[in-house]
């Protein structure tokens, strides 16, 4: 199973215990997920880590981007090198 498999059924089981009213707390997540798979979301996941990747994204020039592949497609719609 993928991790986005994994995390899809998270969210079911999530889901599930919401519309029944029940704790999430008590919803069994341990089986899902390996060790290294939990290390690795709660450290992409971080407040910090999400802060610093929405500090990368606002610096990135959107419109110029877009610009400069506007520049790359020619009219007849083919990538120039």
């Amino acid at each position: 199973m993928t991790l986005f498999e994994k995390i899809f059924e998270l969210a079911k089981k999530l889901s599930k215990a919401i519309t029944e009213d029940k704790d999430l707390r008590d919803v069994d997540a341990a089986n899902i997920f390996s060790d290294e798979a939990i290390k690795h979301i709660k450290q992409h996941l971080s407040e910090e880590e999400i802060k610093k990747n929405l500090e990368l994204l606002n610096k990135i020039d959107k419109e110029n981007g877009w610009k400069e592949i506007e520049n790359r497609i020619s009219q007849d719609g083919k990538v120039k090198n």
